[in-house]
């Protein structure tokens, strides 16, 4: 289950980045999740509030946002692909050519809040 190793970096960043500015706590970590990023979050949730128990994020709120993928096709589109398929994510909705995915497979630590 590669969610662990993603809770564990996750946890040793906002841990990091609490210590660095002297908090007792943090109160919130905020993530951007693309759809395509093969990330359970339920999964990582739970791993996450197993790795925290007992730590100075312990009782952190986990807040997740889901990025939508989004393709780029040299025929000038942008956007969203056609469908929810897989095979979508590479095949341009406009000329049917070869797209590049652009957004949808990122794991982002967007915010942490930390209590001083």
């Amino acid at each position: 289950m590669h969610e662990y190793s993603i809770a564990v970096e996750i946890c040793d960043s906002a841990i990091r980045v609490a210590e660095d500015n002297h908090a007792a706590s943090v109160s919130t970590i905020e993530l951007e999740i693309g759809e395509l990023a093969m990330i359970n979050q339920d999964q990582l949730t739970f791993c996450m509030e197993s790795i925290i128990k007992g730590t100075l994020l312990e009782g952190t709120k986990l807040d997740i946002d889901e990025i939508k993928a989004e393709i780029r096709c040299e025929c000038g589109y942008t956007g969203r692909a056609a469908d929810d398929s897989l095979i979508s994510y590479i095949v341009c909705p406009e000329c049917g050519d070869t797209a590049e995915l652009i957004r949808g497979r990122e794991i982002i630590i967007k915010e942490i809040t930390v209590c001083t």
